[in-house]
């Protein structure tokens, strides 16, 4: 596997594993809302996955204009095979 292949697959699964755990955030906060209705936890865990999101807006946003990068030397590649 080339270095910029690892790279994009690397920060996919970042990404991936991020939103997993966002998810799982997600479900502990109803989770504690369902069973104490403490507005206080339910804050903590709000926050918690506010951060997550940001953190995982950025690296997407980060990502994205790579991976651009990586497909359309992938198509110049095609082109010039054709």
């Amino acid at each position: 596997m080339s270095a910029t292949s690892s790279a994009f697959w690397s920060a996919t699964e970042r990404i991936r594993d991020d939103l997993t755990e966002i998810a799982s955030l997600g479900s502990d906060m109803y989770g504690c809302l369902e069973s104490n209705d403490d507005p206080g936890e339910v804050a903590d865990n709000l926050t918690r996955i506010a951060g997550k999101i940001d953190d995982a807006r950025k690296l997407i946003d980060a990502t994205i204009p790579k991976m651009q990068d990586v497909a359309a030397s992938l198509d110049a590649l095609a082109a010039v095979k054709s």
